[in-house]
């Protein structure tokens, strides 16, 4: 009989769902690079090079909250709606709610 087959690393989905991951930090730091310093933005490049996309996450998080970097309502809300996608702690990203600028309209 032939040996089982050996399961593959990954599956379609999983990398499917690591490319979304990758794209929407991505997005973010193009949408934050003007508030970010080069190594800064290097640093969670860095970590998305390398797929940890967890660490990526909090890492780009804690730039923002240490920094006290206002945020416009749309990018909050991308930072929470990925971060509960990725099923991280909320405390990941909540502390940056109190740094939303309100739109002036």
């Amino acid at each position: 009989s032939r040996a089982p087959k050996a399961p593959r690393l990954m599956d379609d989905a999983m990398r499917a769902s690591f490319d979304r991951m990758d794209h929407a930090i991505s997005e973010l730091l193009v949408l934050l690079q003007e508030q970010l310093l080069p190594e800064e933005h290097q640093e969670v490049q860095q970590f998305l090079d390398v797929d940890e996309y967890g660490v990526a996450f909090e890492s780009l998080c804690f730039c923002l909250q240490e920094k006290h970097i206002p945020l416009d309502e749309v990018t909050y809300s991308k930072l929470e709606a990925l971060g509960k996608q990725m099923q991280l702690n909320p405390e990941t990203w909540e502390p940056l709610k109190r740094f939303v600028i309100e739109k002036q309209g």
